[in-house]
């Protein structure tokens, strides 16, 4: 498994090493997660999902297994170039998923926008209008396929401008810096700042336990300590969805 590179479906891996396609499931896959979780790095990548099951589908994709096939959600006005000279035109009011495979195929990706956006959540992704940017939807965390086209993306657009859309929590900041290390591009925060948590205060909820110490670890390692210790100081978190719907974006 470690060894993985190819992206496969957990059914035909279970039918690859047991001959039997549920065999994974009911017997394996939580001893193999048991193993991982101790002897691997994953806190940065899990942390974000609070629900056991998907904080295994998220382990798992890190070696390319799936539950079912990846697919890459994105829109804008750019150009997708294909093996072979084949191209798509793309057009903001269109948005393509593109399962794995497919990616595999693109050899170049022209983005129109100077500003290419990632988006945490589906709602937001969704409502989402803005011409001038180009934006990819991460699903909350963001696996394998979702990084490499990124980086795809990046290799052939040096000029644009690369932003992050979030919650405005702890986890949210956690998601973005994740991306950052896993990509290697300087990702700025988007819509994720004071000024939101101001101007939205009546839709703002309180902070729990776990979002207190996650937001003093990232003032101990200085990162965004402006709009953490404003959170802290106000008791204070605000969801995404709130922000692309009544700003309009």
């Amino acid at each position: 498994i470690c060894g993985n590179k190819a992206e496969i479906l957990e059914r035909e891996l279970s039918i690859e090493l047991f001959g039997n396609s549920k065999t994974f499931e009911k017997e394996y896959r939580g001893k193999l997660l048991t193993v991982l979780k101790k002897y691997g790095d994953f806190t940065d990548l899990i942390e974000n999902v609070p629900d056991e099951r998907e904080q295994g589908h998220a382990i798992l994709a890190e070696y390319n297994i799936f539950p079912n096939p990846t697919y890459v959600s994105f829109k804008g006005k750019g150009v997708l170039w294909l093996e072979e000279g084949k191209k798509i035109e793309l057009d903001p009011r269109m948005p393509i998923a593109i399962d794995s495979d497919t990616l595999d195929q693109i050899s170049r990706v022209e983005v129109a926008s100077s500003e290419i956006v990632t988006i945490e959540n589906l709602t937001s992704f969704n409502r989402v209008r803005d011409d001038k940017a180009f934006f990819v939807y991460l699903a909350g965390y963001h696996n394998t396929a979702k990084q490499n086209f990124i980086k795809k993306i990046a290799e052939s657009n040096k000029d644009k401008a690369w932003y992050h859309f979030g919650d405005i929590d702890p986890d949210g900041f956690y998601i973005l810096e994740h991306l950052k290390n896993k990509t290697g591009i300087s990702f700025k925060p988007f819509f994720m700042g004071i000024d939101e948590l101001v101007k939205y205060k009546e839709y703002c909820k309180k902070l729990e336990g776990n979002d207190i110490k996650k937001a003093q670890s990232l003032i101990d390692k200085g990162f965004y300590p402006d709009v953490m210790r404003y959170m802290l100081e106000n008791n204070v978190k605000l969801e995404q969805e709130v922000v692309s719907w009544k700003q309009g974006l």
